[in-house]
Parts: structure tokens; sequence; C-alpha cells
């Protein structure tokens, strides 16, 4: 299935969110023997997104991550 989505709304959250609503708990990818929905990633990224916004980051704002290559 593929996912449309308007040029302005072409955004990381979204395609989530549009995923999760397409597919659910389908398997996104396994992870050290675990294994994540399309839902799950869309739960978690909108999780670390309200950290950030708790933290004070704003839209338009960078953010920069440093971390090992891991989920």
């Amino acid at each position: 299935m593929r996912i449309e989505l308007a040029p302005h709304s072409r955004t990381l959250p979204a395609l989530l969110r549009a995923q999760a609503e397409a597919h659910g708990d389908r398997p996104l990818m396994k992870i050290a023997g675990g294994e994540w929905s399309h839902r799950d990633a869309a739960v978690v990224a909108a999780r670390r997104g309200a950290a950030l916004r708790a933290a004070g980051v704003e839209r338009g704002d960078r953010v920069a991550l440093m971390c090992s290559n891991r989920v």
C-alpha cells in the first residue's frame, strides 16, 4: 500500500502516523531480538517529540543527536 501525503505534510511524524494507520501492528523492524510494529514506531517518535517540546524545543529549532548506531 502506498501512502500519499501532500508535499507540505511530508514530515517524519506525519509519515509514521500514516504508516501506523495503514499497517498498525504489522512488523516494521526487528531489533536485538525484539520487534517494533508501525504503531510502536509512531508512539515512540511522538513520545520523543513531546520530551523535546517539554525541554523547550520549538518548531524551527535545530537539534543535534549524538549517539552510537542504535534505535
